[in-house]
C-alpha cells in the first residue's frame, strides 16, 4: 500500500465515506495509541491523523518515498542511454561511407589525355566518358553511397546511365553538375575564364559551390564566368557539341569567338586579338582534328578578312 492510499483511508474516515473495513483500520490503529474515534477539535484531529499515518507506516512496513532527483530515476537513465545510443547510432549511419572510405578506401582511378588524344572511359555503372584532349578524369573504382561522383579537368562527354536512387555528379574546378541519366558535354579548362555545359538529352542540374546556376534540358548551355561569377544560359546544337568525338570540329554560322575558342582548346594554344570580335563575325566551315592548325587558321581568316602571326609555340596574333 502507498503513502497516498493510506491519506486517501484518513479522508475518507474523517468525511464519513470509509468503508467498514477502513475504518476498523483506523480505530485499531487509534485504540492502540490510546485515542478515540472522536476528536474535540480540528487541532486535535490533526496531530492524531499525524499520529496514526506515523503509526500505519510504521506497522505496514512502509517507507515513506524520498523524491529522486530526476536524472537519478531508472526510467531517466535508461532513456538517457537509449538516446545516446541512438544519437551514436545515427551519427554512425550518417557518416557509414566516410567510416568506411576511412578504414577501406576505395581505389581512385585517372585518365588523362595528350594533345591529339581522344579517350573513352566506361564506368563502374557503364556510364560512357569521352575525354576530349588536354584533359583528365578521376573516378572511384567502385561506387560506395548515395552517389556516383567523378571529377573532370577539360572537356568531356557524358553518357550517363540512369539509376534514381544514385544520382550521378560531375565536379570541376569552377561547377559542379548533378544529373540522374542523361547525356551532356562539360568543358572547364583550368586556363579559361569561364566553364560551359551543354545538354544532348535529359536534365541537368549546374552550380557553383551549392548555389543554383540552371537547370538545363535537350539543347541548352550555360555559361559560367569564373571571374565575376555571372552564368547565361543559351540556346546550343546539341548534335555539333560532339563533333570532336569524332575527330570532327565543325562551325556553321558560329560566332567567330567560340570558333577561336575551340582551337585553342583543341590545339591547347593562346590566340590573342588585336581587334574587336564581338560585332557579329561568323564562320562556317568543317575540319578533321587531323588538319594542320595553320591550315584552319589560312582558311577562318581568309573568310572573315582578318591575319594571324605565331608569336611561339603556344601563341598565336590575330589582327586586321
Amino acid at each position: 500500500m502507498e503513502l497516498h492510499e493510506l491519506q486517501q483511508i484518513i479522508h475518507k474516515y474523517r468525511q464519513g465515506t470509509a468503508t467498514p473495513a477502513e475504518i476498523r483500520l483506523v480505530e485499531t490503529w487509534l485504540l492502540q495509541t490510546g485515542s478515540e474515534a472522536t476528536w474535540s477539535s480540528p487541532t486535535e484531529r490533526d496531530v492524531t491523523e499525524a499520529r496514526i499515518l506515523s503509526k500505519l507506516r510504521t506497522g505496514i512496513a512502509i517507507t515513506p518515498k524520498v523524491r529522486r532527483p530526476y536524472w537519478q530515476h531508472p526510467l531517466i537513465r535508461i532513456a538517457a542511454m537509449f538516446i545516446l545510443f541512438a544519437g551514436i547510432s545515427y551519427t554512425t549511419y550518417q557518416y557509414r561511407y566516410h567510416l568506411l572510405d576511412y578504414l577501406n578506401p576505395v581505389e581512385r582511378l585517372t585518365v588523362s589525355t595528350g594533345a591529339y588524344d581522344i579517350k573513352q572511359v566506361v564506368l563502374p555503372d557503364s556510364t560512357l566518358i569521352t575525354l576530349a584532349p588536354h584533359s583528365r578524369l578521376t573516378y572511384p573504382g567502385k561506387y560506395r553511397g548515395p552517389k556516383r561522383e567523378v571529377t573532370l579537368n577539360g572537356k568531356g562527354y557524358f553518357s550517363v546511365t540512369r539509376n534514381q536512387q544514385q544520382p550521378f555528379w560531375v565536379h570541376t574546378e569552377s561547377i559542379d553538375i548533378h544529373v540522374l541519366g542523361t547525356s551532356f558535354v562539360v568543358n572547364d579548362q583550368l586556363q579559361d575564364s569561364t566553364a560551359a555545359v551543354s545538354v544532348l538529352t535529359g536534365k541537368v542540374n549546374v552550380s557553383h559551390q551549392q548555389e543554383f546556376l540552371a537547370i538545363l534540358t535537350p539543347n541548352k548551355g550555360v555559361r559560367f564566368n569564373k571571374s565575376t561569377g555571372k552564368s547565361s544560359i543559351r540556346e546550343v546544337d546539341a548534335a555539333m557539341q560532339t563533333n570532336w568525338i569524332n575527330k570532327r570540329l565543325v562551325f556553321e554560322t558560329t560566332p567567330l569567338t567560340e570558333v577561336l575558342k575551340t582551337l585553342q582548346d583543341h590545339y591547347h594554344i593562346v590566340i590573342q586579338s588585336t581587334v574587336e570580335l564581338e560585332n557579329g563575325k561568323v564562320f562556317t566551315g568543317t575540319f578533321t582534328t587531323t588538319d594542320s592548325l595553320t591550315d584552319m587558321l589560312d582558311i577562318i581568316t581568309i573568310s572573315t578578312g582578318l591575319k594571324y602571326q605565331p608569336l611561339n609555340h603556344h601563341t598565336i596574333k590575330l589582327y586586321r
